[in-house]
């Protein structure tokens, strides 16, 4: 009878220590387990992290490139306008230049015809004189 309950307290031991290793071994998969979730968790923040980086760095890329396109935008409406007020200018002195031509020999014209006219004065005086002689 003593055997028997030696064996039963040996056989009770054993499933004991066997419960006790089976929970060891179910606490150290569920902790591996746990180790691996915050693993893969830090890993995809990782990636999200990353990826915000990349877009924010893209999106500051498209920005850039949009003053670039603005500025260069500008600087052809700026040289437009001067190159449209250089041609203005250019066109109205040659409008100028011109006019001041035309009065110069319009000026011209006036003084020829009025030295046409005192020769003709002259030359009916002339006449004028020449016929009263002759009458004398």
């Amino acid at each position: 009878k003593a055997e028997e309950e030696e064996r039963r307290k040996a056989e009770e031991k054993t499933r004991r220590e066997a419960e006790l290793r089976a929970e060891a071994e179910e606490r150290e998969r569920k902790s591996a387990l746990e180790r691996e979730k915050k693993k893969e968790a830090e890993r995809k923040r990782n990636q999200e992290a990353e990826n915000a980086r990349k877009a924010q760095e893209e999106k500051e890329k498209k920005l850039e490139e949009e003053r670039r396109k603005e500025r260069e935008l500008q600087e052809q409406k700026k040289m437009a306008e001067m190159e449209a007020e250089a041609r203005a200018r250019q066109d109205a002195e040659e409008r100028q230049a011109l006019l001041e031509q035309r009065e110069k020999e319009k000026e011209k014209e006036r003084e020829e015809e009025q030295e046409k006219r005192e020769k003709e004065k002259k030359e009916k005086e002339k006449e004028k004189e020449k016929k009263e002689k002759e009458k004398k």
